[in-house]
């Protein structure tokens, strides 16, 4: 009886949420800026998600924080981030995640521009974008 009622409470339980699959700490392994200098800084680096919180380590020290806010209902799906913390202009961006891998893309003008791809433009604008690839890291 007992291994019935977990089996029912496994099959009605809900579906994990991107704001459930995002929590936890995920490395920094593809960082493009459109300024080789800068696309050096954020390699491994450390991305944690805890709540709405988001935190940004360098070799374990924190460097910044703030609030994230995520809409899974747009293509791609949108992404804001608010930092420092009360910051009301976010910055736009999108995000997907797949299994342990994340991509974040984001404007780097506040409240500006929300990139449609994960593809940096071309041209004068190539700066104004920075896209990361992350994955999850094992505890």
């Amino acid at each position: 009886m007992r291994i019935l009622a977990l089996v029912l409470l496994v099959l009605v339980a809900e579906p994990a949420t991107d704001k459930d699959l995002v929590q936890g700490k995920w490395k920094v392994v593809v960082s493009k800026t459109g300024n080789k200098d800068t696309e050096a800084l954020f390699l491994g680096r450390i991305v944690e998600f805890d709540g709405e919180t988001k935190r940004l380590f360098k070799d374990g020290q924190l460097q910044e924080e703030g609030a994230f806010k995520l809409d899974p209902s747009k293509k791609p799906k949108w992404l804001d981030l608010f930092s420092p913390p009360g910051n009301k202009t976010p910055l736009l961006g999108i995000y997907s995640i797949e299994g342990n891998r994340l991509k974040l893309s984001w404007s780097k003008i506040d409240g500006k521009f929300r990139p449609d791809s994960f593809d940096l433009p071309s041209g004068k604008n190539v700066t104004r974008q920075i896209s990361l690839v992350l994955e999850r890291v094992k505890k």
